[in-house]
């Protein structure tokens, strides 16, 4: 589009478009899911101004967008998830509530596979540290399921429940939007992916 002037919309045709994709691609480097992003803009306000009367070439509604690759979701490295779940265990004794139940979250959601959503509507009840387990309800499929707890998801979630006794929620409402549970769910999604589970 840069290599020749344009004075109106009606003198851009699909070759020039075209000629955009390969050049942005090839020569440039640029990706295609970023083109084909630049390229909707363009399209949306080429059909604005159709719609508004202003004369456009008709085939140039035809541009195909150029094949994206399927991403699948990325994931920490095993150094990386190593120094995290390290970081963790440096707060295990920590006096802060907030902490040990974000710890609890996240040694359960990275030692275990449950999705974020399944660990913070966990009940107590659903909870058997002694045999180092935990049922998830109505899970994936709307079928209960047991999961088994790591030692150190156990050590965790004792040091967050403690001797006071907690109300039905593992996780209280006003919790469940707390910024590291979302970390801690989307590195869970991630590792499901492509890394490890420790």
């Amino acid at each position: 589009m840069a290599r020749r002037p344009l004075s109106q919309p009606a003198d851009l045709r699909l070759t020039d478009l075209q000629a955009y994709q390969s050049q942005r691609v090839a020569h440039e480097g640029v990706t295609a899911t970023t083109v084909n992003r630049v390229l909707n803009y363009v399209l949306t306000a080429l059909r604005e101004q159709a719609d508004a009367g202003v004369p456009a070439d008709a085939a140039i509604f035809r541009l195909r967008p150029l094949p994206e690759p399927h991403r699948l979701p990325r994931y920490l490295p095993d150094s990386d998830c190593q120094r995290l779940q390290t970081f963790v265990q440096t707060r295990l004794d920590s006096p802060d509530p907030l902490i040990r139940l974000e710890n609890a979250c996240f040694l359960v959601l990275a030692h275990t596979g449950l999705r974020a959503s399944e660990c913070v509507y966990l009940q107590v009840g659903d909870l058997d540290l002694p045999g180092r387990r935990l049922v998830v309800r109505q899970g994936q499929g709307r079928k209960d399921r047991v999961v088994y707890l790591s030692d150190l998801a156990v050590q965790a979630l004792t040091r967050y429940l403690g001797p006071i006794p907690r109300p039905r929620a593992l996780v209280d409402p006003p919790q469940r939007s707390s910024p590291a549970l979302r970390v801690a769910g989307q590195q869970n999604d991630r590792s499901r992916f492509g890394g490890r589970r420790g």
